[in-house]
C-alpha cells in the first residue's frame, strides 16, 4: 500500500497525497488510568479541558452524521470532512442527514452551531470559535460556539478515531475547548520556494493549517531586498496588475540536478503571478476557515516600483531618483499605491469577504546592493528633496502610514497591520500615536505586529515593545519564526516560538502569525506554533511539548525518537541571533550579499575556508561536536526507517537535513586538510582521493535533497549547493583531469567553471 493511501495504527496521520495535505488519527489503548491514560490521548493543539471516561463508543457504519437544515457552508464542509475521513479509513460512507427535528440523539453524530443558542453543556461557554465535544452513550455530540467551532471539534474528533479489525471506535471523552489567540497562522514570505508553489501546493498548505487549527494565512505578494543572484536585485511580485503591466519579476535559476545528472537553467515568473490564482487560494481558505490576505511592503523592502516608476522614487538632494524607497510628499506616489491597493482589494479580497491588509513597513533603513553603479554604496530610502527634507523622518513615516491606512479603511479593510520594529525604533508607539489614530478614526483597525526571531526576546531591540495592548489598547499581533533559510541549513525555532507566544499572551495579543517559507521538514516548529497559539492557559513547558510531539510522531518508541530530535536541535540551535552561528557562516547563501572589504561576486567557498583557517582548533572542535550530534540524530532516525512508521516522509526530511549539515562540515574539513597536503608534492594521489570523497558526499547530499524536498523548494536549495560542487570539481580537474573525468556522476565539460 502506498504512502498516499496507507493509514497506520498508533499516533499518526492520514496522507491525502504525497504533498502536505493530511488528516490525523490517534489510536488509544484504554488499559491505564489517570495521567498515564491521558498521555495516550494526544491531540494537537492541546484542548483547554479534557475529561476521559473508561469506555469507548463504536461508530456503527449506519450511524448518520446529522446537521441542521440551515447549517452554514462551513458546517456542511465540516460534516463532509468527517464523512470523507471515515470513508478513507473504513471504505464505508456514513449518511448525512439534514434535519431540525431530533427526538433521540442516540446512535448519531450530531454537529450543530449554537450561534448564541443555549448549549446542552451545563457550563456553556462564551469563547469565540470554542466547541464542546461529548462522546458516550452511543452518541457523539458536537456543539460549536459558531461554525468555526464545529470545524475545530470535527478536527479533534478525527484525531480520536481508531480503526481496528473493521471497527471504528472513539474513546468516551468530554472536551471543552477554545483558542487563546483569536488569529493563529503563517506568513509566507515571497522568496524562492513560495514563488514556485502551484495552486494545489497552496491548497495542501491550507489543509495542513486547518488540521492543526491555524486560521490565518498571510501571503507576501510584494517585497524587495538587494542584489544576490545573477547580478539581480531580489524582488518578488506574486500578483499581476492590469494598470501596471510592467510590474513583474522574472527570474533565472541555475542549478545542478543529481537525479537528472545535468545542469538546469530555468527562466520563469512566479506561479501565482502567471496563473493569477490568488482569488482561488482565498476562496479555498474560506472553505477551511483560513483567512487568506496579502502582505504588500512599501517604505522599506522596495526597489521594483521606484525603479520602474522613477517619478515616485525617493530622490537624492540633486533630484536624481535613488530607485529605493518612495517620494513621500508626491501625490503621484499615493495615486500609484492606491491604484495597486484598489486592484488587490476589488479583484481578490472583496469578492471573498476578506478585510485584512498587511502594510509591513519594516526595516526602513539604508542598504547596499541596490545601486548598480556602486553596489557598495549605502542607499537611503528617505527622500532628500526639499519638500521631504522639510519634515522629520518621524513626521514623514506617520503621515505616510496614516494616508495608507485611511485609504484602506475607506476601501472596507478592518485589519490594517504594520510591523513594530521601525515605528518603535523612532519612538512612536506611544500615547501620541494612539491619540492620532483615534483622531483619524483608525484606532480599531490598526494592528501592531511584533516580529522577532532569536530564541530570547531582547530588550535591546525595538521589535517587541511592551504595553502596546496592555497600556495603549492597540491591537497586537506577534510574529515568531517557524522556517527560513531552509535553502541553506535546518533551523529549530522552538525557543523563539515558545517565548514569543508566552510574551504575546501576557501582553494581550490577539494574533500570532509566524514568519516562514513553508517546508514540510519544519513540522515540529509548526506544531509548536499551533500548540501555544491555541492553548496558553495550561502552562505546558517546552519540554512537555517535546515529549508530547515525540509521542505523536514515534508512538511507543517516542523516547528514542525524542533523543534523535534533541541531538538534531543541539546542532542547529544557538543562544544568540544566529548571526555568528556556523549556520550563518558556512552556507553559500550568505555570500550572495554584497559586503564591504570583499569583491563582488564573492569567492565561495574560498572566503569561508580563509575564515575557518583563522579559527583553527576552535572550528575543528565545534564542527566535531556538531558532527557528533548530527551522527547521533541520524542513527536515531535511521532506526525508524527499518520499521513501519506513520511519518516516512518526515523521517526522510530529517535524515536529509542531517546529511546536509554533516556533509557540508565534513567537506570543509577535507578542503582544509587538502590545503595542508598541497604543500607536500608527494601527496597528489592522497589529495585526489580526498577531493573525490568530498565530491561524492556532496553529490549524494544534493540527490537526497532533490528526492525528499517539495518540488517548489528544490531549485533554490540546489542552486545554493552548486558553487561548492563546482569548486570541488575544479580542484579535481586541475589536479588530475583524467581521473576527474572518470568519477561517478560524469564530471564532464558541463561541470567546468
Amino acid at each position: 500500500m502506498s504512502e498516499s493511501q496507507a493509514f497506520h495504527r498508533t499516533l499518526g496521520l492520514w496522507y491525502i497525497g504525497p504533498g502536505i495535505g493530511i488528516k490525523f488519527f490517534v489510536v488509544v489503548e484504554f488499559t491505564r488510568q489517570g495521567d498515564e491514560m491521558q498521555k495516550d490521548i494526544v491531540i494537537f493543539p492541546e484542548p483547554q479541558e479534557l475529561k476521559i471516561r473508561k469506555g469507548e463508543v463504536a461508530i456503527a457504519l449506519d450511524m448518520p452524521v446529522v446537521i441542521s437544515k440551515s447549517a452554514s457552508e462551513l458546517e456542511k464542509e465540516s460534516a463532509e470532512l468527517l464523512i470523507k475521513y471515515i470513508e478513507d479509513v473504513s471504505k464505508k460512507k456514513l449518511l448525512l442527514i439534514k434535519t431540525d427535528k431530533i427526538e433521540n440523539k442516540k446512535r448519531m453524530i450530531l454537529l450543530r452551531s449554537l450561534n448564541n443558542k443555549k448549549s446542552s453543556h451545563k457550563k456553556g461557554f462564551s469563547d469565540e470559535d470554542g466547541y464542546f465535544l461529548k462522546i458516550g452513550d452511543e452518541q457523539v455530540i458536537i456543539e460549536g460556539k459558531n461554525p468555526a467551532g464545529v470545524l475545530y471539534a470535527v478536527q479533534t474528533l478525527i484525531q480520536l478515531i481508531n480503526f481496528k479489525n473493521g471497527i471504528l471506535t472513539v474513546p468516551e471523552v468530554e472536551i471543552k475547548d477554545f483558542p487563546d489567540y483569536k488569529y493563529r497562522g503563517l506568513f509566507i514570505e515571497n522568496k524562492w520556494g513560495p514563488d514556485l508553489m502551484t495552486l494545489q501546493d497552496w491548497k495542501n498548505l491550507i489543509d495542513y493549517m486547518a488540521n492543526i487549527k491555524l486560521n490565518a494565512l498571510g501571503i507576501g505578494v510584494y517585497g524587495c531586498w538587494c542584489v544576490q543572484y545573477e547580478n539581480k536585485i531580489t524582488e518578488f511580485l506574486l500578483l499581476p496588475f492590469k494598470k501596471y503591466p510592467d510590474l513583474k519579476t522574472p527570474w533565472r535559476i541555475h542549478y545542478y540536478s543529481p537525479l537528472r545528472k545535468r545542469e538546469v537553467i530555468s527562466d520563469y515568473l512566479p506561479e501565482m503571478f502567471t496563473r493569477d490564482f490568488f482569488d482561488e487560494v482565498i476562496a479555498y481558505g474560506r472553505k477551511r476557515n483560513v483567512i487568506v490576505f496579502p502582505y504588500f511592503n512599501s517604505a522599506g523592502h522596495n526597489t521594483l516600483i521606484p525603479r520602474l516608476y522613477p517619478d515616485v522614487s525617493a530622490k537624492e538632494s540633486t533630484g536624481v531618483p535613488t530607485n529605493y524607497g518612495f517620494y513621500l510628499t508626491n501625490p503621484k506616489t499615493y495615486e500609484l499605491l492606491f491604484n495597486i491597493y484598489d486592484e488587490i482589494i476589488d479583484r481578490y479580497l472583496k469578492p471573498q469577504g476578506i478585510d485584512f491588509f498587511h502594510l509591513q513597513l519594516d526595516e526602513v533603513y539604508e542598504v547596499n546592493g541596490v545601486d548598480f553603479k556602486d553596489l557598495y554604496r549605502k542607499v537611503d530610502p528617505w527622500c532628500k528633496c526639499s519638500q521631504c527634507s522639510a519634515k522629520t523622518k518621524e513626521e514623514l513615516f506617520i503621515d505616510f502610514f496614516i494616508q495608507l491606512a485611511r485609504h484602506l479603511k475607506e476601501k472596507g479593510m478592518k485589519k490594517i497591520i504594520l510591523y513594530a520594529d521601525y515605528i518603535s525604533k523612532i519612538g512612536l508607539i506611544n500615547e501620541s500615536f494612539s491619540s492620532r489614530l483615534k483622531k483619524e478614526n483608525l484606532f480599531k483597525e490598526v494592528v501592531i505586529d511584533c516580529w522577532w526571531y532569536a530564541p530570547e526576546i531582547s530588550s535591546k531591540f525595538p521589535h517587541f515593545p511592551s504595553g502596546v495592548n496592555n497600556k495603549l489598547g492597540l491591537n497586537l499581533w506577534v510574529k515568531p519564526i517557524t522556517c527560513y533559510w531552509n535553502w541553506s541549513w535546518y533551523g529549530s525555532y522552538l525557543n523563539n516560538i515558545f517565548n514569543m507566544l508566552d510574551k504575546g499572551y501576557k501582553e494581550g495579543a490577539e494574533g500570532a502569525q509566524s514568519y516562514t517559507v513553508y517546508d514540510y521538514g519544519y513540522h515540529q516548529n509548526y506544531y509548536c506554533l499551533a500548540e501555544y497559539s491555541w492553548n496558553q492557559r495550561k502552562k505546558e513547558t517546552l519540554e512537555q511539548f517535546r515529549e508530547k510531539y515525540a509521542r505523536f510522531i514515534f508512538g511507543a518508541q517516542w523516547q528514542k525518537g525524542k533523543a534523535a530530535l534533541d541531538e538534531l536541535e543541539k546542532a542547529v540551535t544557538t543562544d544568540e541571533y544566529a548571526c555568528d552561528h556556523y549556520a550563518r557562516k558556512l552556507p553559500y547563501y550568505f555570500y550572495t550579499y554584497v559586503a564591504g572589504g570583499h569583491p563582488y561576486p564573492r569567492h565561495y567557498p574560498q572566503e569561508v575556508i580563509e575564515s575557518l583557517s583563522k579559527e583553527g582548533k576552535k572550528y575543528c572542535e565545534d564542527i566535531g561536536q556538531m558532527i557528533e550530534n548530527i551522527t547521533s540524530a541520524e542513527k536515531g532516525f535511521l532506526s525508524f526507517k527499518e520499521k513501519k512508521t506513520n511519518f516516512p516522509r518526515l523521517i526522510d526530511c530529517w535524515l536529509a537535513e542531517c546529511k546536509r549539515i554533516k556533509n557540508i562540515n565534513r567537506e570543509l574539513l577535507i578542503i582544509l586538510e587538502v590545503e595542508n597536503l598541497r604543500k607536500v608534492s608527494s601527496k597528489s594521489r592522497q589529495i585526489i582521493y580526498k577531493l573525490k570523497e568530498a565530491l561524492n558526499m556532496h553529490n549524494d547530499m544534493m540527490a537526497e535533497i532533490e528526492r525528499v524536498k517539495s518540488q517548489y523548494i528544490v531549485p533554490g536549495t540546489l542552486r545554493n549547493l552548486m558553487p561548492m560542487r563546482d569548486y570541488l570539481t575544479c580542484l579535481l580537474l586541475r589536479k588530475n583531469k583524467k581521473i576527474a573525468e572518470n568519477l561517478p556522476g560524469g564530471l564532464d565539460k558541463e561541470a567546468e567553471v
